[in-house]
């Protein structure tokens, strides 16, 4: 299973429709195990889009029979993630990516053809 959501600059009041369908696909799927985990996952990266990115943007997720896939794409400039990773637990921001690290089985940072970035977490099922 495939889906796409779209994205705007800015627009938190979509980040909270966003975080519902999610939560929808994810009890459809009978993928909820661990479901918090997901969750927090994939508002971290939608939020980060949707405050640092440019539009168009959207997020992508599929699910098959072993992995669900976040994928969010953005028209914004990418950033390394490595850099992204050396936040401290005591800065008052910057932690998304490292609790996206720490959560995900995978995380990729790439540029998109946009041009932009694509960022892309893998969760077990």
């Amino acid at each position: 299973m495939t889906a796409t959501w779209t994205l705007q600059r800015l627009d938190f009041s979509g980040v909270t429709l966003c975080r519902k369908w999610f939560r929808e696909i994810l009890e459809r799927c009978r993928c909820s195990n661990q479901g918090l985990l997901k969750e927090v996952v994939f508002g971290e990266l939608v939020t980060n889009a949707v405050r640092h990115g440019r539009d168009p943007m959207w997020v992508d997720v599929s699910i098959d029979d072993r992995n669900l896939e976040i994928r969010v794409e953005s028209a914004g400039e990418c950033f390394e993630l490595p850099n992204a990773l050396v936040r401290e637990p005591t800065d008052s921001g910057g932690r998304g990516m490292r609790i996206v690290a720490a959560l995900a089985d995978v995380v990729e940072v790439v540029p998109s053809p946009l041009p932009g970035c694509r960022v892309t977490a893998r969760l077990p099922r």
